[in-house]
């Protein structure tokens, strides 16, 4: 009977925690997103910078 009630609340104990581990995946998944996106962006806008000077550079010479 001991046994059976231990066993129940450490199953109760580990539910909550893959709850708590899941919540925290999507939280973090969420955010890989938001900077991926960040990421693309930076990306575009420096290769545009660096297209112009290139464009400039061949102007100069």
């Amino acid at each position: 009977m001991e046994f059976m009630t231990r066993f129940e609340e450490k199953m109760s104990s580990l539910d909550e925690r893959y709850l708590e581990l899941s919540t925290q995946k999507k939280k973090m998944e969420e955010e890989l997103k938001v900077l991926t996106t960040k990421l693309d962006n930076l990306n575009s806008s420096y290769q545009g910078k660096e297209r112009v000077r290139l464009d400039y550079s061949i102007i100069i010479s």
